[in-house]
């Protein structure tokens, strides 16, 4: 009786990497998904049974029960049902915002944490493409609340670059740190909607 327990509770899950974030500080992020479940994770953190051992640009390092793994990000994007979106039709921004650099480093520097284990994205399918993310959840009173955004919304593009995976999504990351304003189209209530954010 005991020996079975025992094999139980040594087996780990399989585990599948689905994202990166990399973080101009170094301190990148990673999102794993494991029996449909997804966990955004740091470095040092244990999900799945696992812990993160390192997060690099390319891949991800576990310690799973006593086994080295490494995790590298597939070509194909997850799927999700199919959904399709309306054609855009302008609605006004609910709101055009204006940050400081130094406001918004200072911001994202202090809420990183919480926008990688809090923040859910899930990837929105039209077609069979990857037509935009979900944010299925947002932490309250983070810079994404700030800037206009809600659970539900669904970010189509960014500076007019359509959101068609996860790895356009974080490679748009490097561009918007040195850009003068961002431009988000998202989907909320089947509507579309612009959110304008100009940062001096």
């Amino acid at each position: 009786m005991l020996i079975p327990l025992l094999a139980l509770a040594l087996t780990t899950p399989e585990v599948t990497l689905s994202g990166i974030v990399v973080a101009r500080s170094g301190r990148h992020a990673a999102t794993l998904v494991s029996e449909g479940r997804e966990r955004p994770v740091l470095s040092g953190d244990r999900a799945f049974g696992c812990e993160v051992t390192a997060i690099l640009k390319d891949r991800v390092e576990l310690a799973c029960a006593g086994e080295r793994r490494t995790l590298t990000l597939s070509a194909a994007p997850a799927r999700v049902a199919a959904t399709n979106l309306p054609a855009p039709v302008a609605e006004s921004a609910p709101s055009d915002v204006t940050l400081t650099r130094s406001e918004l480093e200072a911001r994202l520097d202090r809420e990183m944490s919480r926008l990688m284990t809090e923040t859910t994205l899930i990837p929105v399918m039209s077609r069979g493409q990857v037509a935009g993310f979900t944010l299925s959840r947002i932490p309250p009173g983070t810079i994404l609340e700030t800037l206009g955004l809600k659970a539900g919304d669904v970010l189509v593009s960014v500076n007019e670059t359509p959101i068609d995976s996860f790895t356009t999504l974080v490679g748009l990351w490097p561009k918007l740190q040195t850009t003068g304003s961002v431009r988000a189209q998202i989907m909320r209530d089947g509507r579309p909607v612009d959110i304008s954010v100009s940062i001096r």
